[in-house]
């Protein structure tokens, strides 16, 4: 569902580029543990990371994308050197250090954070708050640990538009703090421990336009309570379209 690499500062095209195309990605599925690296595998991934600096260091527009291994303190502080903001963080390894939390936090400017393989907790999103993330867009954390007392911290990022989580700790009381966010247009939700009442409270969210939910069976009174709420809501249940989805297509 979520994009790699487009990003803008103009809301309404990152919407249209990043959530209401049907841009399936896969649900998040346990990896076990990785074995221990060897030296070439390492001095891949510390190449990786020095690749996507120097081309941030030399964009108008910077991000970074890291895939191969968790990211440390000490790589995230060279971002320092950049002298535009980083708009987009994504984190395909997670990070190794706590203190990486609080960095993340003071990025002014970010739009757009995936932070993957890393569970973060209720009080990590109560750090990332008190940051300077006020250009928040997209926020996309599958293997956060985080409760309805980490989604009330949401609050806090008055641009978020499109949120991604997952995890059987996403409840009834998780919903509605996210359908309390008043610019909350595209939400996608993995293996959450819902029931119909999650879908009344999201067809009160205003500007909610995109949902997907994966590996969360509903029942079908409850969706067509949320239709009626919401005639044009654009809705994928594990990765397919909803049968009363107004716009139904082909993802070939």
């Amino acid at each position: 569902m979520w994009p790699t690499n487009k990003r803008s500062r103009c809301p309404g095209l990152l919407l249209l580029t990043s959530c209401l195309g049907c841009v399936t990605e896969r649900p998040e599925v346990p990896q076990a543990p990785p074995a221990s690296q060897s030296s070439e595998e390492v001095t891949g991934a510390q190449t990786e990371w020095a690749q996507q600096l120097a081309t941030a260091l030399h964009a108008e527009d910077p991000s970074i994308r890291v895939t191969s291994q968790p990211v440390t303190i000490n790589q995230l502080r060279q971002l320092d050197q950049l002298e535009s903001p980083l708009l987009e963080l994504q984190l395909d390894a997670g990070f190794s250090d706590d203190a990486c939390v609080d960095f993340i936090a003071g990025l002014d400017g970010l739009e757009h954070l995936r932070i993957r393989k890393t569970a973060l907790q209720d009080a990590d999103l109560e750090r990332l708050a008190s940051g300077s993330l006020q250009s928040l867009r997209i926020l996309n954390l599958p293997q956060a640990k985080i409760t309805w007392r980490g989604i009330r911290q949401l609050a806090h990022f008055p641009q978020l538009m499109q949120l991604r989580l997952g995890g059987p700790q996403l409840d009834d009381r998780a919903v509605g703090e996210m359908a309390g966010l008043p610019g909350l247009r595209a939400l996608h939700l993995i293996g959450p421990s819902l029931t119909g009442k999650a879908l009344d409270e999201l067809a009160t969210a205003p500007k909610l336009a995109s949902l997907y939910l994966d590996d969360c069976p509903l029942p079908d009174a409850a969706w067509e309570r949320l239709f009626a709420a919401k005639p044009n809501l654009h809705v994928h249940i594990d990765q397919a379209h909803h049968d009363r989805d107004p716009n139904p297509h082909s993802h070939d």
